[in-house]
């Protein structure tokens, strides 16, 4: 168990995780769903991942997009997607590595994996994941407008 669960009130600790949890429902909603993460999703597969079992910890973009998922099969991994700058689509994976196990974390990480590991868990996710696309993107998810890029 981490220090910093230790340490916490278990009322806060019982908001944290609610938050975590409501972190991980609406990023992986975007991943799993949205035509943006397209390519990533098809590069994913590609190496034989089941993306609608895929957690999405957190992502950012600079040159490169940089995420970390936990997978399937309970294994976490951060990688980074090359970007076709005029499609904005993730067409290579430039970098990918698989993070070290953290028995006992108490943290986004250890929630992902205990959702993918437990059954019940990963019904009602999977549900939460589904409903809060079709609430917040259904209606309005359209591919990313393809940049002009000067000569």
């Amino acid at each position: 168990m981490s220090k910093k669960a230790k340490e916490q009130h278990p009322e806060v600790r019982r908001i944290r995780r609610i938050n975590e949890y409501f972190h991980l429902v609406s990023q992986t909603a975007e991943f799993r769903n949205r035509v943006c993460w397209r390519g990533a999703r098809e590069l994913l597969e590609a190496k034989g991942v089941a993306v609608d079992g895929v957690i999405l910890i957190a992502c950012s973009s600079v040159d490169e997009i940089h995420a970390e998922f936990v997978l399937p099969d309970g294994s976490a991994v951060e990688c980074d997607f090359k970007e076709d700058p005029t499609y904005r689509q993730a067409v290579a994976i430039a970098f990918w590595r698989v993070l070290p196990r953290r028995v006992g974390a108490d943290d986004e990480f250890g929630l992902a994996e205990e959702t993918v590991r437990t059954p019940k868990l990963r019904q009602a996710f999977d549900r939460a994941v589904r409903a809060f696309y079709d609430f917040h993107w259904r209606g309005t998810d359209e591919p990313l407008p393809v940049l002009k890029l000067e000569p």
